[in-house]
This record gives structure tokens, C-alpha cells and sequence, in this order.
């Protein structure tokens, strides 16, 4: 099985992603990711401090695929973000829904980093429970 049938497959299709990549640790190459989704080499370097000083996510926000996220949580091995989408017509800026909400999750592996992104129509539970589970495949097969 290929790294994108992981991302399609477990992450997209399986744990209701709707964006996902998968990172190498050790230098930030693109594993493989679904179309439009990407971490730049300064994004991944943040991301990576992150797990290991994850201080400075709470006081500097995180850019994913250029988009800037806010802290919500950080536990060992993971961190939450999210930010509310831009305003439009279907999404006013006073209608603080989680319609309106994305929200992207960062896991570690022993060799990679997952990053999810769920939108209001994803459940956060479900897309939690299945990259958890994944990560943990990976750290079980020394990746």
C-alpha cells in the first residue's frame, strides 16, 4: 500500500478528513498528501518545535497551507488548532457555529507527522479517534 492510499483511504475516506499529509520528522519531505494541501518548510519547522516546546504554539499561532491557526490543545504527541473561515455571504462573521470552524490536528509518529483537517461538517471525535490510531500503526510498524 502506498502513502497517498493512506491518506485517501485511512485519513480522508476512514476518519473524515477532508485534508491530510503525511511528513517525514527528520526533514519535512512530503510523504504524500491530498491535492492542495501543503506545509511549507517554515510551516514544518514550527510544527516540529511545537512537539518539542509546545509553549511557543500558545503564544505564536501555527500557519498551515498558509492559513493561521490558534492553539486549542496540547497533549504529548499531539496539538489541536483551529480558526474560524473566512467571512462570507453562507458564513457571517458574527455567526460563531461550528459550521464555521476548520480544524486541523497534529500527531507524531516515530518517523513522520500527520496533520488532519476537519471542517464543520467533520466530526472531531471520529477524526481524533482514527488519526490516533493511525499514528499508533505507524509507531508499531517503526514509522
Amino acid at each position: 500500500m502506498s502513502w497517498q492510499s493512506y491518506v485517501d483511504d485511512r485519513l480522508v475516506e476512514g476518519s473524515g478528513f477532508f485534508k491530510a499529509t503525511i511528513l517525514s520528522l527528520a526533514d519535512g519531505g512530503n510523504w504524500a498528501s491530498t491535492p492542495g494541501f501543503t506545509v511549507s518548510a517554515t510551516e514544518f519547522a514550527v510544527i516540529k518545535e511545537g512537539f518539542e516546546n509546545p509553549g511557543t504554539l500558545f503564544v505564536n499561532g501555527l500557519h498551515i497551507n498558509g492559513i493561521k491557526f490558534l492553539v486549542n490543545k496540547v497533549e504529548d504527541g499531539s496539538f489541536i488548532l483551529a480558526k474560524y473561515k473566512a467571512p462570507s455571504e453562507e458564513n457571517p462573521i458574527n455567526n460563531p457555529n461550528p459550521d464555521n470552524l476548520e480544524t486541523v490536528m497534529c500527531m507524531k509518529s516515530n518517523l513522520a507527522i500527520v496533520v488532519g483537517a476537519i471542517d464543520g461538517t467533520g466530526t472531531a471525535g471520529v477524526a481524533r479517534n482514527g488519526l490516533e490510531t493511525f499514528v499508533q500503526q505507524l509507531k508499531e510498524s517503526n514509522f
